[in-house]
């Protein structure tokens, strides 16, 4: 049992169960489906700090989170790993056969 903060209660508290809530948004998470992007970046003479920057924001934008990023040794490049939650509708267009 939660103790929350009620304005209109005579003390100001009453209790409430939030725990089935709680629950709820446990599974829900457990349950996320994923899409992954994986893109190199740079080259031979290294990625530009601007490049690195634009990249990432163009990917927040469309709601991506970089998970990973991985640097080669020596190679001057940059490869990037990232998800986002899988939307229904990016699920619908990856069930659909490919037109040529």
């Amino acid at each position: 049992m939660n103790m929350v903060r009620d304005p209109f209660a005579n003390n100001g508290w009453v209790t409430h169960d939030v725990s089935h809530e709680t629950k709820e948004n446990e599974m829900s998470e457990e349950f996320k489906q994923w899409e992954y992007r994986v893109q190199t970046i740079g080259g031979m003479f290294g990625t530009k700090d601007e490049n690195i920057e634009a990249t990432l924001n163009d990917w927040g934008v469309e709601g991506w989170e970089v998970t990973h990023v991985y640097t080669p040794e020596g190679s001057g490049k940059m490869t990037l790993v990232a998800k986002r939650p899988l939307t229904r509708e990016a699920r619908r267009s990856r069930s659909m056969p490919q037109q040529i």
